[in-house]
């Protein structure tokens, strides 16, 4: 098979996963957050996968947008005070980052420059907001997708 060949049977075996709704659920979506939410501080943090780029900060900061961008419909179900601690966790975990963002521009000051003070406290804010979610998964009763 040519890699043409290949790229499209790949396209194609995205699109019937998409259009299997099976594939979409409250479990599934949350354990994505929750997973994402926990790689950024345990993997991502030691820089391993932007090590050419030295871009991890908009790396974690657009991770972080994805996640709330996911958590934002399940805030009407929630105790508004959990729904504010989540909120609160995210806020604080992107003011983490905050000072390394590059006004108007795309790129953000380069990873490799920060102590580990700094790191540290990237750390500490992405665990709070990791915990935060996980705190909301449970207050929803959400349960956890089956094994595959």
């Amino acid at each position: 098979m040519t890699y043409g060949e290949q790229l499209v049977a790949s396209v194609k075996s995205l699109i019937r996963k998409l259009n299997d709704p099976r594939n979409f659920n409250s479990a599934l979506n949350y354990q994505g957050m929750l997973s994402l939410a926990e790689e950024v501080p345990s993997k991502k943090i030691s820089s391993e996968e932007e090590t050419w780029s030295d871009q991890s900060i908009l790396i974690f900061r657009h991770n972080w947008i994805g996640i709330h961008s996911q958590f934002e419909p399940y805030k009407s179900k929630l105790n508004p005070a959990i729904a504010t601690e989540v909120d609160r966790a995210y806020r604080d975990a992107m003011a983490s980052i905050e000072e390394f963002i590059i006004p108007g521009q795309v790129k953000t000051k380069p990873y490799s420059g920060l102590n580990n003070q700094q790191r540290a406290r990237i750390v500490v804010n992405a665990y709070k907001y990791r915990d935060a979610l996980a705190k909301a998964k449970q207050a929803l009763s959400i349960p956890s997708p089956p094994s595959s």
